[in-house]
């Protein structure tokens, strides 16, 4: 499940519900530290009302993390990484149209994990 919103020069927004899944594996570097490359597709954007019109901003990402995960003990961990993204979809819905959204949104999008 994945809780989106945007920021920026936007009002009247919020948090936009929906999905987020991939593929992740661990490559083992030393006894309790391994290297964790994943494959994501994640759903975001959000939604607005503005001056009575509803709508969603829907944005559709590949997204890489390359995460290093540091086992503390059996079945307890610490990681952290880069995360890059890239757009491969956009839609603006306003009431019942649908208009494509790639010049309102960067195409790459980047960030940091930490967990």
């Amino acid at each position: 499940m994945n809780f989106a919103n945007l920021n920026g020069n936007a009002e009247n927004v919020d948090i936009r519900t929906s999905f987020h899944l991939g593929l992740v594996v661990e490559i083992p570097v030393e006894e309790s530290f391994y290297f964790a490359p994943e494959v994501l597709y994640s759903s975001q954007g959000a939604k607005f009302s503005d001056e009575g019109f509803d709508g969603n901003f829907k944005l559709d990402y590949i997204q890489i993390p390359l995460v290093a995960r540091y086992y503390v003990s059996n079945g307890f961990s610490l990681e952290a990484g880069p995360q890059i993204g890239f757009l491969t979809s956009s839609e603006v819905e306003l009431e019942d149209m649908g208009v494509d959204g790639k010049d309102f949104f960067s195409g790459f999008d980047y960030g940091v994990n930490f967990g």
